[in-house]
């Protein structure tokens, strides 16, 4: 479990549970804990890819990274679980956490030009300006989930920590829906994260932590650009193929109305 997780954000989620469609959903408990723990685990990845992008690494954060590298099971296909042993490997690397916050700072902080990269914005990556038609996309997707996540020290919302954030909070709620027997829940926020990763994160992403790879200079900053975009191209495919396990709300009761 990620300590407060739903306690950082205005949460709202009227949807009444829907304990009575785990027949028509087809999905067994056995199933339903496996999904939960599923989303457990990406929840907790996403948290953490959010704290190292949204502040400097100090000891809590770093034993956080420890604690996720070592629960962290490997999945076929799934190469997340070595990066995060490339991030523990890093850690040694650097003689102490203050070199790690100074590189924290040229890579994410927006300095001065020439120091290090622009900032992660998505609508300075792919509009060249902050506060563009992007940033406005991001925070309708906030409101749409029930979420506020409003931070004054990152500026704009659509700080890649902070759609990283978002990302943790999904998963957790999905990982509750499956837990209370609410499958109707859970395909709910899968196809919220579905959307989010495909028209936002996929849009600019994989080639900003292309570009961070080669910008850090400290093996820990490298393996957190890998692990970035490694998680978000896996997980594009885990849910895909998770919403394929089970047809949406009501298709059930509409292919029996059609049967004679």
């Amino acid at each position: 479990m990620i300590a407060g997780i739903e306690g950082r954000a205005a949460v709202r989620d009227n949807s009444p549970p829907l304990v009575d469609t785990l027949g028509a959903a087809g999905l067994s408990q056995d199933r339903l804990d496996e999904l939960a723990a599923i989303a457990e685990d990406r929840s907790r990845i996403y948290w953490l890819l959010s704290q190292l992008f949204l502040n400097p690494p100090d000891e809590g954060l770093l034993a956080g990274l420890r604690s996720v590298a070592e629960a962290r099971q490997p999945a076929p296909g799934d190469g997340i679980a070595a990066t995060l042993d490339q991030l523990c490997e890093g850690l040694h690397e650097a003689a102490e956490t203050g070199d790690l916050r100074i590189e924290c700072l040229r890579l994410f902080g927006g300095v001065r030009e020439g120091y290090g990269p622009p900032p992660p914005f998505e609508s300075l990556y792919r509009e060249g300006r902050l506060f563009g038609e992007s940033t406005q996309s991001v925070i309708d997707h906030y409101r749409k989930s029930g979420y506020s996540l409003a931070y004054e020290e990152t500026g704009p919302e659509d700080h890649l920590g902070i759609e990283l954030k978002f990302l943790a909070l999904l998963c957790y709620r999905e990982r509750n829906a499956w837990i209370s027997g609410d499958p109707a829940g859970g395909r709910r926020c899968l196809e919220a994260e579905r959307a989010f990763i495909e028209e936002h994160l996929q849009s600019w992403v994989p080639a900003y932590c292309a570009g961070l790879e080669k910008e850090a200079s400290a093996s820990f900053y490298r393996a957190v650009a890998k692990l970035t975009a490694e998680s978000i191209a896996f997980d594009v495919r885990q849910v895909a193929g998770m919403l394929e396990t089970f047809p949406p709300a009501g298709a059930e009761e509409d292919k029996r109305g059609d049967q004679p």
